[in-house]
């Protein structure tokens, strides 16, 4: 079970070494998708790039700034070949 991504309704783990390198990016992958996060559209397979400009390289770093954000926030995903700003309202 990929840990929960907190209040986004994300499940999200690293990027192994080999997807790194393919993608060429840093961030973390999302297994699975419910509740905010699936309302606004990411899926399962997207990267998840950026929280509200800020990289992410990590799903502790992830975690923080999603318990942090009131509102919205706007999540920068990689699928296939394209990248996506993907609002989300949090609780």
């Amino acid at each position: 079970e990929a840990p929960d991504a907190g209040k986004l309704g994300l499940a999200v783990r690293p990027l192994t070494s080999d997807e790194r390198r393919q993608l060429g990016v840093d961030g973390v992958f999302v297994e699975k998708a419910s509740g905010a996060a699936a309302e606004a559209g990411i899926h399962s397979g997207d990267v998840i790039l950026a929280l509200n400009g800020e990289q992410i390289s990590s799903i502790a770093q992830l975690r923080k700034l999603a318990d942090k954000a009131k509102g919205k926030v706007a999540l920068l995903v990689q699928r296939e070949d394209s990248r996506l700003f993907i609002p989300i309202k949090v609780g």
